[in-house]
């Protein structure tokens, strides 16, 4: 016995229709990134032209360079930072996760039925609930504006949410 033949309504649904809604889903999620990749390449005249231009008429790198180069705000000093921060807190975050999670899967001792019902109970709770007590000890110890905080917080965000 052979399979009964598909009918018009399954063969448009399985093909075409969900083909067409996938790119215009996919469209919709681009959309903001192409506008503003293309706002990025425009000039300031046409940054702010009346009748609106979608397309940069003379396409330019220079706002890369300005914000690259600018000494009212260095990006290139905060994409530094933010690489440094981003690198310890992910070494950092690995190494105590790997050993954290050995030791558990490893060794048999007490409490740890407990510990691993309070790494899941951590879980429930938002990350954002962390930022008042971070922000209060960070006070208390001088390490306001400092980049080791951001990286006690990247490991606190990720041991805790």
């Amino acid at each position: 016995m052979g399979r009964a033949p598909k009918d018009i309504a399954e063969r448009l649904l399985a093909g075409p229709v969900v083909w067409i809604g996938l790119v215009l889903l996919t469209a919709f999620a681009l959309g903001p990134f192409i506008w503003m990749l293309l706002t990025s390449l425009k000039d300031r005249r046409e940054l702010y032209a009346t009748p609106l231009q979608y397309l940069p008429v003379h396409p330019t790198l220079q706002n890369y360079v300005e914000a690259w180069t600018s000494p009212v705000t260095p990006f290139s000093r905060f994409f530094l930072n933010s690489l440094w921060v981003c690198s310890v807190t992910m070494v950092a975050t690995t190494i105590v996760s790997v050993l954290a999670g050995y030791a558990i899967a490893r060794f048999r001792f007490a409490g740890r039925d407990a510990l691993l019902l309070i790494f899941l109970a951590t879980q429930m709770f938002p990350s954002v609930l962390l930022i008042a007590p971070l922000l209060t000890q960070w006070r208390a110890l001088g390490l306001i504006d400092q980049a080791i905080s951001e990286v006690r917080a990247g490991i606190a965000f990720a041991a805790g949410g």
